[in-house]
């Protein structure tokens, strides 16, 4: 069992809503993976390599998200997966999953352009910096960057004129703006509260979602992807001087664990 009542703020439940396992009969779930092969991702030769976590799921239902955990399938079970190999599905390469959701993101902006606000222009301008994203979604926050965009969005993107959002709002704006500037500055000016877990996220060694910078006093997370170009510049002097990320106001090994399960439930949700 796990309470999140300690969690940290990057901990962001939200974003994995509908991915999460729901409970079935585990018998129905071996017997579909033995009926239907095809529609399951079998991980046992992955993690018997250390290619996967011994936490990933043995099997995965690609179309429903569903993940099955094998360790309790009787001996006949494994007898027949055995005779089954080359008749599972098979895991496209993550390029593949980036680009179709990319591709979602282009086709969402042409056929939701209110939802969206486009920077390009301040981008072009110089009002916003060149890492800005190029639209972002009002509702989500999520960024859009279209450098990699079929001709044919360009073509019909700039149909669009006049009907996306205003972009002098944002789910940051005004007073959400200025304290992401201070937390900027902060950075900046105390470099040595902060851990920084940019290199981290760059190996794979934390997801993506984590935190950039973390405030080991406060537990406070500071994601730097809308941060200025002179931001940047600054923070890459300071290389050296913020405090080691194996440190947090929750130190200890118990600590770490904690964190560690947090991190799992937002990487194998």
């Amino acid at each position: 069992a796990l309470w999140l009542t300690d969690a940290p703020e990057w901990f962001k439940l939200e974003e994995l809503e509908g991915k999460f396992h729901q409970p079935q009969n585990k018998d129905e779930l071996f017997q579909d993976i033995l009926e239907n092969p095809g529609a399951w991702l079998d991980f046992t030769a992955q993690k018997a390599s250390g290619e996967k976590s011994e936490k990933f799921p043995d099997f995965k239902n690609p179309q429903t998200d569903t993940p099955v955990w094998a360790d309790s399938a009787p001996d006949s079970f494994w007898e027949k997966v055995e005779e089954l190999q080359g008749q599972f599905a098979t895991e496209a390469p993550r390029e593949d999953y980036t680009q179709a959701n990319k591709e979602a993101q282009f086709q969402d902006i042409l056929d939701n352009p209110g939802a969206y606000t486009d920077f390009r222009e301040q981008k072009a301008s110089g009002q916003t910096p060149e890492k800005f994203p190029d639209f972002k979604n009002l509702e989500t926050d999520e960024a859009v960057w279209v450098n990699n965009a079929p001709d044919s969005f360009f073509d019909r993107v700039d149909e669009l004129e006049g009907q996306f959002a205003s972009n002098s709002f944002s789910p940051r704006s005004s007073s959400g703006s200025s304290d992401l500037e201070s937390k900027y500055q902060d950075i900046l000016d105390n470099p040595g509260a902060y851990a920084d877990f940019r290199a981290d996220k760059a190996s794979g060694q934390k997801s993506q979602r984590f935190p950039d910078f973390t405030n080991v006093e406060t537990d406070e997370a500071v994601w730097v992807n809308n941060a200025p170009d002179s931001f940047f510049d600054r923070v890459d002097e300071l290389e050296g001087q913020f405090a080691s990320n194996s440190f947090s106001p929750r130190s200890s090994s118990g600590s770490s664990d904690l964190e560690s399960k947090y991190q799992d439930i937002l990487d194998n949700p």
